[in-house]
């Protein structure tokens, strides 16, 4: 029996380099429904005979014809964009870790072309046989979030050898001309996780072509949307857009003679394989199967412990439950091997909770459709049983009542939920209109449940509430006026606990802006007396106890005391059978912990684990269950323990069945984004439609990379930034850890010479480059010979040598010449991890930058650049700030921002302005002005198509405050939040929810999908650009310059 297998995106073949009378080279594309298909084609490509394309993680050759297809590699890693070389007897392709090999048509062994870190990606061939390719490895634009947008333009020799950059400043997606003068290309590249249909912001791709002999360029397409992946075929430029009316990637032409474009194909949606006559625009579908053997095995064996998301403790504490790989696993260390309780495929049961009486394993199952609660007997007598049918939803943390009776629990609207063990009955008791966790605890007589929800009135402080089972009435007991948590009643009914964060009493003041302070944490532990009559809990007396509980509502709040302040964080507060409060604890700077507080022996918290964040505590109140990362521990609520023993998961082996997994993982994605998206109208897609739409495909994958496609193409219908899909860790290899220098090389002399060394500013000491310290002394224009005492062959290029020294020393061999002789010196140096490089590329640009604008302005401008609004960018701009305060004018430089935090900080400093001069006792030194910290004259802001998230924000608030002008291109209008919302997959994997969207006075989404335009607008043109130069910092120096002369600054005036 064969196969059929079928393509998800649209491609263009690299072989546009076929000689005059031979068959005209073709394109590969798409389209139309296919029920019986069982796998999916992927970066196709084809050459007189033959069709390459990727399936299933291995290259497969196909006659144009179709056919049989057969292997051409059978080995680990994915494989992306093989491409056939001009004479079609070699393949080139991007494999493991982001490397570049070959391999023979006719099959035989791989070669490896390129040993450098970070992304790189085979684009196509040159008509002289080089390989061409992009890659972010030794870009000066910082990647912290590791998308890899900014690419740089290479070839190298298909043999092997040093890499050569192309007169681009950066680029993507290049194919060069036949002739070999003209270079097609995208200016950036699509983020490496990102999943983006329909766009129209200021990152959208238009198409390039740069002469490479005259350095002439000129943009071909202008479309709001797509233009990406351009090849040749003699004179014309053949591309994807999404220009037509179809709103889906199809073919396009460019004609280099008469400059005109028009659209070739016009299908809706891509499903099939098909190949395109260029000469005559007709197409033919490609029929291809695939043996039995290359199908993906129906059941898997998967070891369920490294999948361990949640777990819980029996009522005794001698055993444990635990979610893992979707299924409900009870640990019994007495009775052997980990038992499977629920033991499903295609539905994923979450949050598996003990009931008190022993007798019940409650747990959250999709296996109607939606996430509903069920129990299932301890003893696994019986099967799950279904309790609550409420429909849409996720739901969260069943918590058991202390008499076994009812369970409560949260979903993702808000609601808070209660069950009748006895009536069967689930009926919502309140919602939390901030939709927050409500941490909720039961009275010991299970007749209250306390929990945090958003206090009445206010958009943005929890309270603490009371619910009266009894009664069936909720009472707000705290104001609201602060975030109000973690409320937990002590085992008598005298007390309870909770955390506030009201504690303002040591703020923090920053030693560079004095204008600043913090308070690193406001969390005060708290402690109410559940009645008048009760004292606090450190005072002896005879309080009542047990039985049925009352609580004195009236002055609730004005009954709290303070329990604890050390300064941290406080988080899920439990009782212990003994009445110690437990709870856990992170401060401000070191480890987090378990800590407790035990009132007979004082009021100190004193640390039960040191290095522990999160625990549960039995039923009966004797033992934690502790977890630190796969690994699992029970051990007393008291002071002062070790961990002597870990609970055994061996045996937690399970057989899933692939397919049906699969499916549960398409349906948790759909539902996660109808949940959480920011956007309740899902921007007008019909998002029930998409799910019909793609879930057919999903009946045809049997191969996990196949689902995370098809996840990501019906994602990208929603057409909004932050649609981040993460493969599982295992689907990934590990890095090869490839040591770094922070220089350039080129080959003379038969050697690799340093041509350039890249270093910090002087003023910056943390990102010193190693070859320049004291005892090392390489300059540029030395020649590095040997590494480890292994000589460096030029024909492949020097990173092989470096392989696995990232973070360790190497010994190298330098030298002024390039001969290894007697005059060759050793040098012991660290080698530098590739993050780390680029930091040191982008500082080293950063600090040219800064010197060209003080040299352009005599010491006038100063210049700060912010690569985001996360950690990063927060220290640079103090660190640059700090120096630039007397400056007549500043350039903010937000170029390729990747965002983080709101950048509200940034804007707060620069649009200070002063109020007062003063002069203090040292007379002698001047006085200053009031506030200091802060810019006195004309600002502006460098944007371009890569700001986004927080960059995009930095530009709209710096416009919304006036402070200055925008200069560049539009940025990207990826203007929404996400981080909070990241529901991890039953495999492993995990979509980030953009789960925050921004509106503007009017009403409307503001930004994202579109970007901020600039006030003066500078287009990067690779020709202008040639030897570093900056179009849009020069716009900005002669603004800055201009806008000196009329800013109305007052210098300032001497003490009278």
């Amino acid at each position: 029996m064969k196969q059929i297998i079928f393509c998800i995106s649209i491609c263009l073949s690299a072989s546009a380099f076929t000689p005059a009378g031979a068959a005209s080279p073709e394109s590969t594309f798409l389209e139309g429904p296919a029920q019986s298909y069982s796998g999916i084609v992927r970066f196709p490509d084809a050459n007189k005979t033959n069709i390459v394309f990727v399936y299933a993680g291995d290259l497969w050759l196909v006659p144009r014809s179709g056919g049989l297809a057969t292997r051409l590699t059978n080995s680990p890693g994915s494989k992306r964009n093989p491409r056939f070389s001009p004479d079609g007897q070699t393949i080139a392709f991007t494999g493991i870790y982001n490397g570049i090999y070959t391999i023979p048509v006719t099959g035989g062994a791989v070669n490896r072309i390129t040993h450098n870190p970070g992304t790189t990606t085979l684009c196509s061939w040159t008509p002289d046989g080089r390989l061409l390719f992009m890659s972010d490895s030794f870009s000066h634009i910082f990647d912290g979030d590791g998308q890899a947008r900014v690419r740089e333009l290479f070839t190298v020799p298909a043999s092997g050898g040093l890499p050569q950059e192309l007169p681009v400043p950066y680029g993507a997606n290049g194919a060069i001309s036949p002739d070999g003068e003209w270079l097609a290309y995208t200016p950036y590249a699509e983020g490496q996780s990102e999943k983006r249909k329909h766009y129209f912001g200021g990152f959208a791709s238009d198409i390039w072509l740069f002469n490479l002999r005259s350095h002439q360029a000129r943009q071909i397409t202008d479309w709001k949307g797509a233009d990406t992946s351009p090849m040749w075929h003699g004179p014309v430029v053949y591309y994807l857009s999404d220009a037509g009316a179809e709103a889906r990637l199809n073919i396009w032409s460019y004609d280099t003679r008469t400059s005109i474009r028009r659209q070739i194909t016009h299908f809706m949606d891509f499903t099939d394989l098909f190949l395109l006559d260029l000469a005559n625009n007709k197409y033919r579908k490609v029929e291809v199967s695939l043996p039995d053997d290359s199908r993906a095995p129906q059941t898997l064996s998967v070891d369920a412990s490294k999948f361990i998301v949640n777990w819980n403790i029996s009522p005794e504490g001698t055993r444990s439950v635990i979610e893992a790989r979707g299924d409900i696993w009870m640990v019994n260390p007495a009775q052997g091997a980990p038992r499977n309780v629920t033991s499903t495929s295609g539905a994923a049961e979450r949050d598996p909770s003990w009931s008190p009486n022993g007798r019940w394993i409650a747990f959250f199952s999709d296996a109607s459709g939606e996430y509903e609660l069920y129990v299932v007997p301890a003893d696994g007598s019986a099967a799950a049983r279904q309790l609550s049918h409420l429909g849409a939803g996720f739901r969260y943390h069943p918590l058991w009542s202390p008499d076994s009776r009812h369970i409560a629990f949260h979903d993702s609207t808000g609601t808070i939920y209660l069950h009748s063990m006895e009536t069967g009955e689930t009926k919502q008791i309140d919602r939390d209109p901030l939709v927050r966790q409500p941490q909720m605890n039961w009275s010991p007589d299970s007749r209250w449940l306390a929990y945090a929800k958003g206090a009445n009135g206010s958009p943005r402080y929890t309270a603490i509430w009371l619910y009266n089972l009894d009664a069936n009435q909720a009472h707000q007991v705290t104001s609201g006026s602060f975030n109000d948590n973690w409320p937990a009643f002590d085992r008598a009914g005298n007390y309870l606990f909770f955390v506030s964060a009201r504690n303002f009493t040591t703020p923090s003041f920053d030693s560079v802006d004095y204008n600043n302070f913090i308070y690193q944490s406001a969390d005060v532990l708290l402690v109410v007396p559940l009645r008048p009559d009760v004292g606090p809990p450190w005072m002896p007396g005879t309080y009542k106890s047990g039985g049925s509980i009352g609580i004195e509502l009236q002055d609730f709040e004005h009954r709290a005391l303070t329990a604890l302040r050390d300064r941290g964080r406080y988080s899920n507060l439990v009782v212990a059978h003994d009445g110690q409060l437990v709870f856990s604890f992170a401060p401000p700077d070191g480890p987090p912990s378990i800590r407790t507080i035990n009132y007979k022996e004082g009021r100190d918290g004193k640390t039960i684990l040191e290095g522990f964040g999160d625990f549960r505590l039995s039923a009966d109140g004797t033992k934690l269950l502790v977890r630190r990362e796969t690994n699992l521990a029970v051990v007393e609520p008291a002071s002062n323990q070790k961990i002597e023993r870990q609970i055994k998961l061996e045996g937690m082996n399970v057989a899933i069945d692939s397919r049906a997994e699969g499916r549960q993982i398409f349906n948790d994605a759909w539902r996660l984004y109808r949940d959480f998206f920011y956007d309740r109208n899902m921007r007008g897609v019909n998002w029930s439609a998409m799910r019909i739409k793609y879930s057919k495909l999903i009946e045809n994958c049997s191969w996990r990379e196949d689902v995370y496609e098809i996840i990501g193409e019906m994602l990208g219908e929603l057409a909004s930034s932050h649609l981040f899909l993460f493969l599982p860790a295992g689907e990934q290899p590990a890095q090869e850890q490839t040591g770094m220098l922070g220089v350039d090389f080129e080959v003379d002399h038969g050697a690799f010479r340093i041509a350039k060394i890249y270093d910090s500013a002087p003023t910056d000491p943390f990102a010193r480059s190693f070859l320049r310290r004291a005892g090392s002394e390489v300059k540029e224009g030395d020649y590095l010979l040997a590494v480890n005492g292994v000589p460096l062959d030029t024909n492949q290029d020097p990173w092989i040598a470096f392989k696995g020294l990232a973070g360790k020393t190497a010994n190298l061999t330098v030298s002024s010449s390039p001969i290894l002789d007697q005059h060759a010196r050793q040098l012991t140096v660290p080698m530098l991890r590739w993050e780390t490089e680029i930091l040191l590329r982008n500082k080293s640009w950063v600090e040219a930058n800064r010197a060209y604008v003080e040299r352009q302005t005599n010491g006038k401008v100063g210049y700060i650049y912010l690569a985001n609004t996360h950690d990063y960018g927060l220290q640079e701009f103090s660190r640059q700030l700090n120096g630039q305060l007397g400056k007549e004018a500043i350039i903010v430089d937000e170029r390729w921002n990747e965002g983080g935090h709101l950048p509200l900080h940034y804007v707060e400093v620069l649009s200070r302005q002063r109020y007062l001069y003063f002069s203090e006792l040292r007379r002698g030194a001047g006085g200053g002005r009031t506030p200091d910290y802060m810019h006195e004259g004309p600002l502006c802001l460098l944007i371009n198509g890569v700001a986004y998230s927080g960059g995009d924000e930095l530009a709209y608030f710096f416009r919304k405050r006036g402070l200055g002008k925008l200069i560049g291109t539009r940025t990207m209008g990826g203007m929404v939040g996400a981080g909070l919302v990241n529901l991890q997959f039953v495999d492993g994997g995990s979509s980030l929810v953009p789960h925050v969207g921004f509106y503007d006075e009017t009403g409307k989404w503001t930004v994202e999908g579109y970007g901020v335009e600039p006030d003066i607008k500078v287009i990067d043109n690779p020709s202008q650009m040639t030897g570093g130069a900056d179009p849009q910092l020069d716009s900005a120096i002669q603004l800055m310059l201009k806008e000196m002369k009329n800013s109305g600054v007052v210098p300032q005036l001497r003490a009278p």
